[in-house]
């Protein structure tokens, strides 16, 4: 669907789209040559998964996940009306670094929570 393609994808979490990214090489060749795209999720869904479990179970853990992309759409939110140049730049001096310790913070959650299924788990794995 996309030759020569392969940076970064960001698709719905529908099965319909797990093909992009799942590479089955032709009869009698190996496809080892193949790169494929990065799938990268969404993060209105994360949101979502965090929103549901801090609102069914009360988890204190979604809370957080909760807050801290409260304080993404906060930072964008200030940019909104800037150029497109300046938006850049505060995104690499402000965003970037928080958006990289929500990354740590989930996977390091997301190691105490992977045997179990559940709404914590399901937001902890999407980014």
């Amino acid at each position: 669907m996309f030759p020569g393609f392969f940076d970064y994808i960001q698709a719905d979490a529908k099965s319909v789209y797990d093909i992009l990214f799942r590479f089955r090489p032709p009869p009698g060749q190996d496809g080892a040559d193949v790169v494929l795209p990065k799938e990268v999720g969404c993060l209105t869904h994360c949101r979502r998964g965090f929103w549901e479990a801090a609102i069914t179970l009360k988890d204190p853990l979604a809370r957080v996940g909760l807050a801290r992309i409260h304080r993404f759409y906060k930072l964008e939110e200030t940019w909104r009306d800037k150029p497109p140049d300046a938006i850049r730049r505060l995104r690499n001096t402000h965003l970037r670094p928080e958006l990289a310790d929500f990354f740590h913070w989930a996977r390091k959650h997301l190691e105490v929570f992977k045997d179990q299924r559940g709404l914590v788990t399901k937001p902890l794995a999407t980014p």
